[in-house]
């Protein structure tokens, strides 16, 4: 059994939970990612070929990362999740940046064909 993940002082052990978006990021179009002071676009087309948009605001930081072979324990191959206590965010506390505000969160979507993108950010919304 993996150990737990040790994360930031406020519980100390980092966990998860699957996101259910309304769309997948199994077997897309290679992601487009757009960036401006605190906001980041992900356009893609699904598996189907349909158009999805995510938007994301307040951002305070994001990674783009083609492989994503390790995966903690739960964690969905080819979809998204929420991070809780992640390592990331435990570099970034609140005021530490411009968009490092109360209410920021760790979301991570695993595009299986690709890669994996982390935002740090306050909200995201799609339009598919």
């Amino acid at each position: 059994m993996p150990k737990p993940l040790r994360g930031s002082a406020s519980s100390g052990v980092m966990r998860l939970e699957k996101l259910h978006t309304g769309f997948s990021t199994a077997d897309t179009s290679y992601p487009e990612l757009v960036y401006s002071p605190g906001q980041l676009s992900v356009r893609f087309n699904s598996s189907s070929g349909h158009p999805v948009r995510v938007e994301f605001s307040g951002v305070a930081a994001f990674s783009w990362q083609e492989n994503n072979d390790s995966l903690f324990p739960g964690e969905p191959w080819d979809g998204p999740c929420e991070l809780f206590d992640s390592p990331l965010m435990a570099l970034h506390p609140t005021g530490f940046t411009l968009h490092s505000v109360a209410g920021l969160r760790h979301i991570r979507f695993n595009f299986n064909a690709w890669g994996r993108l982390d935002v740090l950010c306050v909200k995201f919304s799609a339009a598919a």
